[in-house]
């Protein structure tokens, strides 16, 4: 029931989520097992933490201490009074917050958990943060003072642990919060040494959030007299969003074609459709047209009674020939597209940075064109663009191509070209 509750959670198919967890805890209870009660309460604690139901999630993560602390289980307590303190946050009552997180640092000591000793300052340097500008807001700038400095100790102790267990990404995290503490200190010059270094990181590893490294630099280079670098940045952070949330896109379809592939492999044998199976396939019930269609066509087709059913008509080609290779026995992976088991693979941004909302992209592009040292991202996009499928695209890139070589551009449709008229002066 866990598993499943979980499979539910991460469609966002929430009240099916609780009760599998619920169920999990009733069979725990039955068995009389301490550690799967409070684990069943944690999950259920984290759950409604994402929904925003902070008292719930406190009842639940209280009930789950309880238990973990009788079955004597020492890293759940550590780990589920961190949960406590994050949820006591987000609830706005940071005096028990920090109570809690001092008592889950101290079970982290301990245990010499070096991992959960670095994330636990990282929540304690963000909730003294909150507490400084808090305070600013307030008009007491000795608290908030305070605060911050109390802030930056424990980010610098997260950090100085992130490098020991050389976690990049983690370093990454906590050296953008510490210019971020920098930066309400006053101190801007340091922001941007933490910022950079972070951001350094991230473009290494490919992180698709560095556009808000860019944001945050933007706003320090501002403060330090820099305008053309804050420009610059504003432009990166435009066009980096942009390519991210593109890509976010392409994953998220990406999985859903393989979960297509994986649920022909379920239902071909005609023996009905397993527990998983049943799940994905009333994801597919939800989305419109021929996706739609195609659970009612699983259905069918795992039902050996029924007559064997016919694909619905608007599958895409690509689509129909995976399905069909899986129905004549091939791997449900292994009969997905190359490009798509590739990516699925490494799960790397996808080449092709063309989002489908024109506007949008139109304007993070000429954010990016008239910033006063282009991006270096722009000329790849723009050579991507111009061999685009759709024919939207090409237009923009050679309307803002011929633009960047000065030369008389092709005109726009009218919302295109309200979007460039904003950026350049004809």
């Amino acid at each position: 029931w866990g598993r499943l509750a979980a499979l539910a959670a991460a469609a966002g198919r929430y009240d099916d989520a609780r009760a599998g967890y619920r169920r999990f805890r009733a069979a725990a209870e039955r068995l009389g097992d301490d550690e799967l009660v409070g684990a069943a309460e944690q999950h259920l604690g984290v759950l409604e933490r994402s929904l925003g139901d902070y008292p719930a999630a406190i009842r639940h993560s209280r009930a789950a201490l309880d238990r973990f602390l009788a079955a004597d289980n020492h890293l759940g307590a550590m780990q589920t009074r961190d949960l406590l303190g994050s949820a006591y946050q987000q609830h706005g009552d940071r005096a028990t917050a920090r109570g809690f997180y001092a008592a889950a640092l101290a079970d982290a000591e301990a245990l010499g958990d070096d991992r959960q000793r670095a994330g636990i300052r990282q929540n304690l340097g963000i909730l003294e943060q909150t507490a400084g500008e808090a305070a600013r807001a307030a008009g007491d700038e000795a608290a908030a003072e305070r605060h911050l400095a109390a802030s930056a100790g424990h980010v610098e102790a997260s950090l100085a642990l992130h490098r020991k267990r050389r976690d990049a990404p983690a370093e990454a995290v906590s050296l953008f919060q510490l210019g971020v503490i920098h930066r309400l200190q006053g101190q801007p010059a340091n922001a941007r040494d933490a910022l950079e270094a972070g951001l350094a990181i991230r473009a290494r590893i490919g992180a698709p959030d560095r556009w808000k490294d860019h944001r945050q630099l933007a706003e320090v280079c501002a403060a330090l007299g820099d305008p053309a670098a804050a420009a610059r940045h504003r432009a990166e952070a435009e066009i980096v969003q942009t390519h991210a949330v593109y890509n976010a896109r392409r994953h998220a379809f990406l999985a859903f074609l393989a979960s297509l592939a994986r649920l022909t492999a379920a239902a071909r044998d005609r023996r009905g459709l397993p527990t998983d199976a049943v799940h994905e396939r009333d994801a597919v019930a939800t989305c419109p047209g021929w996706l739609g269609a195609l659970a009612g066509y699983f259905t069918v087709l795992a039902d050996p009674d029924a007559p064997y059913p016919t694909l619905p008509d608007g599958v895409p080609g690509e689509l129909r020939a995976t399905i069909e290779a899986v129905l004549g026995g091939a791997d449900p992976i292994a009969a997905l597209p190359d490009d798509v088991r590739e990516a699925l693979r490494v799960q790397a941004p996808v080449p092709a940075p063309t989002p489908p909302d024109a506007i949008s992209l139109t304007r993070a592009l000429c954010v990016a064109l008239a910033a006063p040292e282009p991006s270096p991202q722009l000329d790849p996009i723009l050579a991507a663009m111009a061999e685009a499928d759709d024919p939207t695209h090409r237009l923009i890139a050679a309307h803002l191509t011929a633009r960047r070589r000065g030369e008389t551009p092709p005109p726009l449709p009218a919302e295109l070209a309200a979007v460039v008229a904003q950026h350049f002066a004809d």
